[in-house]
């Protein structure tokens, strides 16, 4: 079965398997049977998920423009 995470590969079958190409049935990954748009559709959320920091940091300081300054009352 293959091995997911920080995993070191050095064979080309290694690698194929880290990154779930495996042809063997135990090493399939449900994205296998994704259709040619899903799968682009998963491929894009996937990219967006690891800039999310910078997209959410650029995103927080265009509405942080946007706000009115409000003094506190104490």
């Amino acid at each position: 079965m293959c091995r997911g995470g920080n995993v070191v590969t050095t064979t080309k079958t290694a690698r194929r398997w880290h990154r779930g190409v495996c042809v063997r049935r135990q090493c399939l990954r449900p994205r296998a049977a994704l259709t040619a748009g899903e799968h682009a559709i998963v491929k894009t959320l996937t990219k967006a998920k690891k800039q999310n920091v910078e997209l959410a940091k650029s995103q927080f300081a265009l509405d942080a423009t946007k706000l009115p300054i409000i003094g506190t009352k104490r």
